[in-house]
């Protein structure tokens, strides 16, 4: 990003400084759909680029239906939904909702989501943090005529790929047949 334009330098800047609410800074008290919404927004609008809605109502209600959120109690979300919706909108962006029922799911111990959650956060800004740094520093896989800016996300597009397709391999190794 060395090369780019000063938008994208400060966005990596506030990605490096992003904090995403640990457990216990979530809401201690059970809230209505649409502040679940506005709440998950505003957590996660920094790394959701582009104008397209990253989470509503209507993906809420399927993810309930999907079985990767828990149903609501009295129409109102818990902490642990909130904490589950962070896990779904972080996630799907590069896995599907099949695999990320698996993780979530099929292989996490609901008593140890507090720890989980946070130790999720962790991880997920380290890796913006990581990323954004190697935006800047790493040399270029893709080198040719392209101009840079394209080149720079070319670049990124590929280490999303693979990465992506190393998670799915995780994944699948450790699914029981």
């Amino acid at each position: 990003m060395n090369t780019h334009s000063p938008a994208l330098k400060a966005w990596g800047d506030q990605v490096c400084q992003h904090h995403i609410p640990r457990w216990r800074e979530l809401p201690q008290i059970d809230l209505y759909m649409d502040q679940v919404v506005l709440l998950v927004e505003k957590f996660l609008q920094l790394y959701m680029p582009g104008d397209d809605k990253f989470i509503t109502a209507a993906m809420i209600n399927n993810y309930v239906k999907s079985k990767v959120l828990p149903p609501p109690v009295r129409k109102r979300y818990s902490r642990e939904h909130i904490a589950y919706l962070v896990f779904i909108c972080m996630l799907k962006q590069v896995l599907s909702i099949a695999d990320i029922h698996a993780l979530l799911i099929d292989g996490a111990d609901p008593a140890l989501l507090p720890q989980t959650y946070d130790n999720f956060c962790d991880a997920q800004e380290k890796a913006f943090a990581f990323i954004v740094q190697t935006g800047r520093e790493a040399p270029q896989l893709f080198t040719g005529t392209i101009a840079s800016l394209n080149s720079g996300a070319l670049n990124m597009a590929l280490l999303a790929g693979a990465s992506k397709t190393m998670a799915q391999q995780f994944i699948r190794d450790v699914q029981p047949d």
